[in-house]
């Protein structure tokens, strides 16, 4: 269960858990825990809890503040309510209503939090479709080790002679239990305990008479399935971003994940305990045995790949409620592809509605240049246009503007186009991210044709038809350039290093390519850049 609660402006999330049997009769034990958005414990406060019967009649309250006895706080964060159910309780679903209030920075807010949950009759268990459903799917993943066959097998008597034990409990009720006599099958005069694995018969068998029989096992209890699932998740937990998942709570997306590693860790275990059994009562042979485990061993080992590609999958998000924590998270990384703030870069800005473009005041346009103009030599001086008699179309809204002043627009919400190679043709691309990465030391590269550009080290450069990194460039090396007749080639001149500046960079996914200062650079990748810094 995780509703939202803005602990300290941020989503935080409250999880549930009923320990115990909701059994008439019996105490039914809820452990509350709460967590904010950076997985910290934290005790809100003002807690009241109040249950409803079937009938919509509230059977029991409590708070933790004058019913201590009931509502306990264990620690930080976790608390335990505990009712005792009684005995002439209504049988069907109740539900749990949880208040208390949370500190923001916007001052207290209250939060409810509903759970649903059933009350049966004695001697009855509660387990949750869910529950079912996970255990179901770890059955597919794990196949026969749930359902493994034995075939023939002596059965061992008491001393009076009414009861046979064999050697593996927990037989599968839809696998037909056989039993024979002298070898005769035997059909009726005797019940079976599925859970223990024994044959009670209802006349004595004689010390003279073969007793075999033929059933199939689950070698894990379901309690130790839950665990396996449980493990798995928790895999998931501790794998970045952390998390603090339940079978309750997690993600469906998560599901596979979480029994792809409860599958592994079945295998790990059935490995383990198989060295310590008889393999010919199992398998028949030493040389079964062998390949069984050899087999066994390979699906443990693809389950590990798949799980492991799986899993660096979850770093990708979605960050649900990180939206107010991740603001320009690229101040904290060190290095990475950029380029300085005044590079300057030909670009045009999209329309919204017909010819009306974005943008408040004529400053915008101060750079703004026609299709004519952009192969002239006049490229990079200042062309004022006058807004009251020039023809503002999408043709004519080409500007010639620094990387800091397209940043600007992005952040207004324009659509940016910049100048790319789009194989071997000029062409205006999208831009789907603009982000300033602080402030680096930069390498300044130029060419035969008075262009530069000041870029980091780690910014990949189109030289030699190959992709280099800035730091790799050298004087002599060939630069693909636009000269405002098509895409051309420029010899390096120099290559020299520069003070710290300000820097941004820019992701155009369609050609992955943009003009800087004329010369080709490469683009960058905003995820990439978000965990790799480059």
């Amino acid at each position: 269960i995780m509703p939202q609660s803005p602990i300290i402006a941020s989503i935080g999330q409250a999880d549930f858990k009923g320990k115990g049997s909701f059994v008439v009769g019996t105490t039914a034990a809820f452990y509350w825990t709460f967590t904010d958005i950076n997985n910290q414990l934290y005790d809100p406060s003002d807690l009241t809890i109040s249950i409803v019967d079937p009938t919509g009649t509230a059977v029991t309250t409590g708070t933790n503040s004058n019913d201590g006895s009931k509502f306990d706080r264990i620690e930080l964060g976790t608390f335990v309510f505990t009712w005792t159910i009684p005995a002439t309780a209504e049988i069907g679903k109740y539900t749990a209503t949880l208040t208390y209030v949370v500190e923001t920075t916007d001052g207290p807010i209250t939060e409810i939090l509903t759970e649903d949950f059933i009350v049966v009759e004695g001697g009855q268990g509660v387990i949750t479709l869910r529950e079912v459903s996970a255990r179901g799917f770890l059955e597919s993943l794990i196949g026969y080790i749930q359902r493994i066959p034995i075939r023939n097998e002596p059965v061992r008597f008491n001393r009076a002679g009414t009861t046979g034990e064999l050697s593996f409990p927990r037989w599968n009720q839809t696998g037909r239990v056989k039993v024979f006599v002298n070898g005769d099958p035997k059909e009726s005069g005797f019940t079976i305990d599925y859970l223990k694995g024994w044959i009670i018969f209802n006349n004595p068998i004689s010390n003279y008479d073969q007793v075999d029989a033929s059933y199939s096992f689950r070698w894990f209890t379901d309690n130790e399935l839950d665990d396996f699932i449980e493990q798995g998740i928790n895999r998931i937990n501790l794998w970045a971003p952390h998390t603090t998942w339940t079978l309750g709570n997690i993600p469906d997306r998560y599901i596979i994940t979480a029994e792809y590693g409860a599958a592994i860790n079945v295998y790990r275990r059935w490995m383990s305990d198989v060295q310590f059994q008889e393999p010919i009562k199992l398998f028949g042979s030493l040389q079964r045995a062998q390949e069984v485990f050899s087999n066994f061993d390979t699906i443990k080992k693809n389950y590990e790949e798949e799980v492991k590609q799986m899993l660096e999958q979850k770093k990708y998000g979605p960050y649900v409620g990180l939206t107010k924590t991740i603001s320009v998270p690229e101040f904290t990384l060190p290095g990475g592809r950029c380029m300085s703030y005044n590079t300057t870069v030909i670009y045009r800005i999209i329309p919204l509605l017909g010819n009306v473009l974005l943008g408040n005041s004529h400053n915008v346009y101060t750079n703004a240049l026609k299709r004519d103009q952009i192969k002239s030599n006049t490229v990079y001086t200042n062309h004022h246009i006058d807004l009251e008699t020039t023809d503002m179309t999408l043709e004519n809204c080409i500007y010639n503007g620094t990387v800091k002043e397209i940043y600007e627009q992005y952040k207004l919400g324009s659509r940016i186009e910049v100048l790319s190679d789009n194989n071997g043709l000029l062409a205006f691309e999208t831009v789907s991210r603009i982000w300033e990465t602080g402030t680096k030391p930069l390498i300044r590269i130029e060419d035969e044709y008075d262009n530069f550009v000041d870029v980091s080290e780690e910014h990949i450069m189109f030289v030699n038809n190959k992709e280099v990194p800035a730091r790799d460039v050298k004087v002599g090396d060939i630069l693909t350039v636009n000269l405002f007749d098509g895409v051309r080639t420029s010899k390096v001149v120099n290559v020299s290093e520069i003070e710290e500046t300000l820097t941004f960079d820019i992701e155009v996914p369609s050609t992955e390519n943009l003009f800087v200062n004329n010369i080709k650079c490469h683009n960058s990748r905003w995820f990439r850049y978000l965990f790799k810094g480059a």
